[in-house]
């Protein structure tokens, strides 16, 4: 939704000082109630897929991992 707003996913160039760069483009909201009307009734299930989920926890464990001493520097 942010990426049919902005028009990128990683440069972000759609805040400005004092507003934005434009308005909502025509159907954004439409299709934003829409992707939040399927998300909600999903949200239940991501426990399911992550918490006890092998596949998972194998792919982001140990991740992005800092020890105490990089945290802290």
């Amino acid at each position: 939704m942010f990426e049919a707003l902005c028009g990128s996913r990683f440069n972000v160039n759609y805040q400005r000082v004092g507003g934005v760069l434009h308005d909502v483009s025509r159907g954004w909201l439409t299709a934003c109630e829409h992707w939040l009307d399927n998300f909600e009734p999903n949200l239940a299930e991501l426990p399911s897929l992550t918490v006890g989920n092998e596949m998972f926890q194998l792919r982001t464990q140990g991740v992005g991992y800092l020890d105490r001493k990089q945290a802290v520097a």
